[in-house]
């Protein structure tokens, strides 16, 4: 990791060196911008097909057979096509009525549900199965995160050197790059969020209970990307960024994510 720490500090105090990475382009093998940033791009890469790999298996979604003589209306995210085509929005139905739950023994049988199955839960984790389980868990997080350092120099010297791009960059070589950089920190961030959900198990992001590496990740890969977003704040229109980047893109500029 000591190679990407010495290009982080060339790139966040080194004026003079970092322009020479932004601005040497005569090479056989490709700009100096360009292997820099493959290198970079390769550690993160990496470290989410990993993440990947660990994710359960989605159970695929029944589809309801179609009978015989019954019409099929095409449609397109739930709106009939040719609204779709015509750019009308078409009206959108309100959603059903929540089922009012039932409640046999009233709040206290709840109350005696969520007991029941903390305590189970507890039993588990105690148990050799669970211990079993926890261990399996840990050490696949750990063969992720095993150059952790490494993966934060690589972001933080890539995100800084695509910032200073906007007044050093004279060939504009980052500037063609750029979609490929966010695509590369988004696909991260979303394994990452999805790691901590996973080891949560209820579903939501919990601080309190994700592993630790992961948790401190996804704070070096949100810093990026707001780091890109204020950076950039007055020319991401001009970026003609894919719709998924700019929607994903729009959070940070809303300061919301």
């Amino acid at each position: 990791h000591l190679a990407f720490q010495e290009l982080y500090r060339v790139a966040a105090f080194s004026m003079e060196q970092r322009v020479e990475i932004l601005t040497d382009i005569d090479r056989t093998s490709g700009t100096m911008w360009t292997q820099i940033s493959a290198e970079c791009i390769a550690v993160i890469s990496a470290a989410t097909g990993q993440l990947k790999a660990q994710a359960p298996a989605e159970k695929p979604k029944p589809v309801a057979p179609i009978k015989k003589g019954e019409a099929v209306d095409v449609r397109a995210g739930g709106a009939p096509m040719a609204d779709i085509l015509q750019g009308r929005k078409p009206a959108v139905p309100a959603p059903p009525p929540a089922p009012a739950p039932v409640d046999l023994f009233g709040v206290e049988a709840q109350g005696l549900e969520k007991y029941v199955l903390t305590t189970l839960r507890d039993m588990l984790v105690r148990s050799p199965l669970g211990q079993r389980i926890l261990r399996s868990h840990r050490a696949q997080s750990t063969s992720v995160f095993a150059n952790f350092q490494q993966q934060v120099w690589a972001i933080r010297s890539l995100i800084r050197l695509v910032e200073c791009s906007i007044t050093e960059d004279k060939y504009g070589v980052v500037q063609t790059d750029i979609a490929r950089v966010l695509e590369t920190l988004f696909a991260y961030l979303i394994e990452l969020e999805r790691s901590a959900m996973q080891s949560d198990g209820s579903g939501a992001y919990n601080v309190q209970t994700a592993n630790r590496q992961t948790i401190a990740m996804v704070q070096v890969v949100r810093n990026a990307l707001y780091v890109f977003t204020t950076s950039f704040y007055e020319y991401l229109e001009a970026l003609k960024l894919p719709p998924q980047q700019a929607k994903q893109l729009q959070a940070f500029a809303n300061f919301s994510a």
